[in-house]
């Protein structure tokens, strides 16, 4: 176990660095793609990218199942039973790939319906039959990222997704400045993704050479298990659907499309800052899943507890700069006249910090498979969100939208924290002991953090970034030394060393 954290550290802080770069890459790609092939092929690789994006769904949560699966088997160092997973789960979504490809002939051939101009249809099916080959390549992977994932490879995943935008950024500026259509875009995507799984295969095979595909490792059991468990997550990510997605159609049908952009400014934000603690905290499913499959309960205890720590570190830093910086940033960003943004963004974003740190405690749910009642609590809160939204969208507008968000997330992060602690039979005051100084400490340093701001007169970019070198480094020192104990800190400084890959003295 001596490696574990360095290996969660890396692979937390380059899943990080990806989200990153993928957000970089997309602010300088957006406009020059605008711009160089224009409003009308850049609205069709748009809608072509809206219909990859449903295409996700098609897993039914399986390759969560498949990761968790996987991760218990190497906890449990049952390599006939990783076998089975992997070969079972391999014909599964090779299957899903199958259907996959029937989707996509469907919908091109429904082209005509929604599609007149001729060259817009023709060149509408030819990308999506491009990207849905890639999509069902991409989904056969699935037991291949479970393996990795099960071994904590995550750092391994991050380099390669990494090399892949490096490259398929730079192809892309290539051929679009030289004239090339969006099909180019779709043939870049398909053989950067095809030479990032090959690589994955390759890579996976050498690091794991007793894993084989063999048809008598086939389980019909297995796929039961996997559905089970795949269903039951699936119905989470339909949840998180209504709950973070709906918004925009909303008000878009009670108020007018310029109410969508301003509500899409605030929203987008929030995205990216959720989306970054996931990155960060989505490596704990299979590191609670090996330490059950080891029957580890102090361990499992001492995880989560020291992970909440930093998730609501981090959540108070990032979610108290986007409330600090925000006004500013949007007049800067997108004008003066998104003002009416920045207070739909704050409204939720404080909500968010308090679900974001309890990432650890829905990492617990799904690594020790408590999925169903988390399903029907995921349900139940996105339906009162849709419901708020509705009733509130008539009397408030774009705030009343929010609020319909904000309030059920609230109860639902309430919900996180009481069940993830009776998983752990352990009473909420334990959190509230372990964590609570956290959040009243980073409460205060970022209220003093606001007060200085609203001091000094932000006129560019230049302002914001000296002003946040000066705030946020001070703050996260304070709470490093006030809020961790010693033992946590010498923990936190020799997991930065493993995952620097420097050597430590052992402390287990």
């Amino acid at each position: 176990m001596s490696d574990i954290k360095g290996l969660v550290l890396r692979g937390s802080v380059l899943r990080a660095a990806m989200l990153f770069a993928n957000v970089a890459v997309a602010l300088y790609m957006m406009p020059f793609l605008v711009h160089t092939i224009g409003d009308r092929w850049y609205g069709m690789w748009t809608l072509v990218a809206t219909f990859m994006g449903y295409y996700g769904y098609l897993d039914f949560g399986l390759s969560v199942s498949v990761q968790r699966f996987i991760a218990g088997a190497i906890g449990r160092k049952d390599e006939d039973e990783a076998n089975r997973l992997i070969t079972t789960s391999f014909l599964l979504f090779a299957v899903l790939g199958v259907v996959i490809l029937i989707v996509t002939l469907v919908v091109a051939f429904f082209a005509p319906w929604f599609l007149t101009d001729p060259t817009e249809i023709h060149t509408f099916q030819i990308v999506l039959a491009i990207l849905g080959v890639n999509a069902a390549l991409t989904f056969a992977m699935a037991p291949v990222n479970g393996l990795m994932s099960g071994h904590l490879r995550f750092d391994i995943m991050a380099y390669i997704n990494l090399g892949k935008l490096a490259v398929c950024t730079a192809l892309i500026f290539y051929f679009i400045t030289a004239g090339y259509s969006i099909i180019s875009l779709a043939l870049i995507t398909l053989l950067a993704d095809t030479s990032g799984n090959v690589l994955k295969v390759l890579i996976v095979r050498k690091m794991f050479s007793h894993i084989r595909v063999r048809r008598r490792y086939y389980t019909r059991e297995r796929i039961a298990e996997l559905f089970s468990y795949g269903g039951k997550t699936f119905v989470n990510q339909i949840a998180d659907l209504l709950r973070f997605q709906i918004d925009h159609l909303v008000i878009a049908a009670a108020i007018n499309l310029s109410a969508v952009t301003v509500f899409n400014i605030a929203s987008q934000l929030v995205y990216y800052f959720r989306s970054l603690m996931t990155a960060l905290m989505g490596v704990l499913v299979s590191v609670f899943a090996r330490y059950q499959a080891e029957n580890d309960r102090a361990a499992i205890s001492k995880a989560y507890f020291f992970t909440s720590k930093i998730s609501a570190v981090a959540a108070l830093m990032i979610g108290g700069g986007m409330i600090i910086f925000g006004s500013p940033f949007i007049s800067l960003w997108m004008g003066p006249e998104y003002s009416d943004a920045y207070t739909v963004m704050v409204i939720l974003t404080i909500p968010t910090v308090l679900y974001i740190a309890l990432q650890p405690a829905l990492a617990l749910m799904f690594g020790l498979g408590a999925v169903g009642p988390l399903a029907k609590v995921s349900i139940l809160e996105a339906l009162a969100n849709l419901g708020l939204s509705l009733l509130l969208v008539w009397s408030y507008g774009m705030i009343g939208v929010a609020l319909g968000t904000a309030i059920p997330l609230t109860f639902f992060s309430t919900f996180l924290l009481v069940y993830s602690c009776r998983l752990l039979d352990t009473p909420v005051r334990s959190f509230f002991r372990h964590v609570g100084p956290v959040f009243v400490t980073g409460f205060l340093l970022q209220l003093a953090g606001w007060y200085v701001v609203q001091q000094v007169s932000i006129t560019g970019y230049v302002d914001m970034l000296l002003l946040s070198l000066l705030l946020f480094p001070a703050q996260a020192l304070l709470m490093f030394f006030l809020t961790f104990t010693t033992q946590e800190r010498r923990l936190i400084v020799e997991a930065g060393r493993r995952a620097l890959g420097m050597r430590v003295a052992s402390t287990e």
